[in-house]
């Protein structure tokens, strides 16, 4: 029995795919980065509605390891801890009146 690649062409009931390499994919996954969105399901819904890339919360998960993007709490560990005291010592310092609790100052 012959074991390899029925299909070549790739061509299946699903339509085309995005790639990773897509400038409008990096493009779009960085946005919700910089809004402080890295819930992969949270990222799926408005990756349609936004942009029209239908996307499994999976799929989202896939192509932010293949880009480098990590999520906060990894992105947190790999700053220095003396960075990240100055970080918040800076935004307490830019909130004189103590206003802004531990979820504000990020």
């Amino acid at each position: 029995m012959h074991r390899g690649n029925h299909n070549p062409s790739g061509s299946n009931q699903y339509g085309p795919t995005i790639k990773a390499e897509s400038v409008e994919l990096q493009t779009a996954l960085r946005e919700y980065q910089h809004r402080l969105i890295f819930d992969n399901k949270k990222i799926s819904e408005p990756l349609e509605a936004e942009h029209g890339i239908k996307m499994s919360d999976t799929t989202v998960k896939q192509q932010h390891k293949e880009l480098g993007i990590l999520g906060i709490r990894a992105t947190t560990h790999q700053i220095p801890e003396n960075t990240k005291t100055q970080l918040v010592l800076d935004a307490l310092e830019d909130d004189p009146s103590g206003h802004h609790g531990p979820k504000t100052i990020q």
